[in-house]
């Protein structure tokens, strides 16, 4: 249940970085009608991949020095969409790790780091001299992305990797479970 609840929050808080327009930015942060793209995001952290089927992210998080991965008691199997969650311990820069699946493949890397060994500002310098200006500012934090990747930066300290294409196909099931409610409400309203 704790699980659950993780993901969800993490769900719901990534939504407002996220769910806006997969191609639209701030205009502060380009010129008039420029989409700005970010060159060469990388596609999740060390060997943990995204699009990744679920069987090789737990074989190379058993791999990994980086977290504590203790094989199955870290592995959460979410609802029948066919999502699941890996949630595990991170080492000495990483707090804390959370892997989503859709499917059977990694969409969603979310690192909890240590504030105590790193800081916003340096991974935010650091970010800004590997991958340009972010193409969205928050006050929740920064984005940048590529054509298949979007790689945010959140306050307090935290870090998320996003494969587009997958995730898209998660807001569109979404839209298209929305229709179907309100198909069945409205069907539903016709009976009295």
């Amino acid at each position: 249940m704790r699980i659950l609840i993780i993901l969800t929050s993490l769900l719901l808080i990534s939504a407002p970085l996220y769910s806006e327009n997969l191609n639209s930015f701030p205009s502060s942060l380009a010129g008039e009608g420029e989409k700005q793209i970010c060159v060469s995001i990388p596609g999740g952290y060390r060997s943990i991949l995204l699009g990744l089927p679920f069987h090789r992210v737990k074989e190379n998080l058993q791999r990994e020095g980086t977290f504590d991965f203790r094989g199955e008691p870290d592995v959460s199997m979410q609802n029948k969409l066919g999502n699941t969650l890996i949630s595990c311990r991170g080492g000495s820069f990483i707090n804390h790790g959370f892997f989503q699946f859709k499917d059977e493949k990694l969409y969603l890397i979310t690192l909890q780091l240590n504030p105590e060994k790193l800081d916003f500002y340096t991974l935010q310098s650091d970010f800004n001299k590997k991958y340009g200006s972010p193409v969205t500012l928050s006050p929740r934090g920064m984005v940048w992305e590529d054509e298949k990747t979007r790689l945010s930066l959140e306050y307090p300290l935290t870090v998320k990797y996003m494969d587009l294409a997958l995730f898209q196909s998660i807001l569109d099931e979404g839209r298209q479970h929305k229709s179907f409610e309100e198909i069945a409400r409205n069907q539903f309203l016709e009976d009295f």
